[in-house]
This record gives structure tokens, sequence and C-alpha cells, in this order.
């Protein structure tokens, strides 16, 4: 994106919200459905994270711009609340994986197979 100027604060603030629109759609997807595919989604985000960085990286090396302040909070509620549906998403997979694994473990164990055959 190209550099920050007055005359494109505008165009800034639409990348801001386009960004946390997305994030809440991710957010709202993994509520919903935990195990949905959100590959598309997170292809977006990480596109518009990448070019919010470096818009971002402009502003601040001009200094602050207040301009932003209330789409860079919006923002940040969305960022919080993707984040906690992550965190969920998460913790709720590592608690399946150790399942998995303790029950493969278990399986390993239970005398079907002998040394021989492992």
């Amino acid at each position: 994106m190209a550099s920050f100027a007055p005359d494109n604060t505008n165009a800034v603030k639409r990348l801001v919200l386009r960004t946390a629109e997305i994030l809440d759609e991710e957010t709202k997807l993994l509520k919903h459905d935990p195990m949905a595919d959100v590959t598309e989604l997170a292809t977006r985000k990480n596109r518009c994270l990448y070019e919010l960085s470096t818009v971002m990286r402009d502003i601040s090396a001009k200094g602050s711009n207040h301009d932003l302040d209330a789409e860079l909070r919006i923002l940040k509620d969305s960022a919080m609340a993707n984040e906690r549906a992550l965190s969920i998403t998460i913790k709720a997979n590592q608690d399946v994986v150790a399942v998995l694994g303790k029950l493969a473990s278990e399986n390993l164990n239970d005398g079907t197979y002998s040394n021989g055959y492992r």
C-alpha cells in the first residue's frame, strides 16, 4: 500500500475496518462451528494484517494520527475477541490430541501385539 498521507486516511480507515470485519467473521464462525474450515478467512486475514502492518509502520514513522483512533479501537476489540475464540479452539484441539495420545498409548500396551511385531 502507498505511504500514509492525509489524502489517503479514508483508504487506511477502510483497510482497518475490513480487517476488523474479517476478524469478526472468523470469530463468529469459530463460535458457531469450532471445526469449521477457516483457511480462506485466515488467508484474507493474513493479507489484511500484512497490508495494515506496512501502513502502520508508515504512520508510526510520521507521528501519531488521531484520525484513526475510532477505527483502531474497533480493530482492537475485534482482535481481542478473535484471540479468545482462537484460544478456545486451540485448547479444545489440544485436549482432543491428549485424549487420542492416551488412547494410542494404552492400545500399544494392551498386549494385542507382541514385541516381535512392533
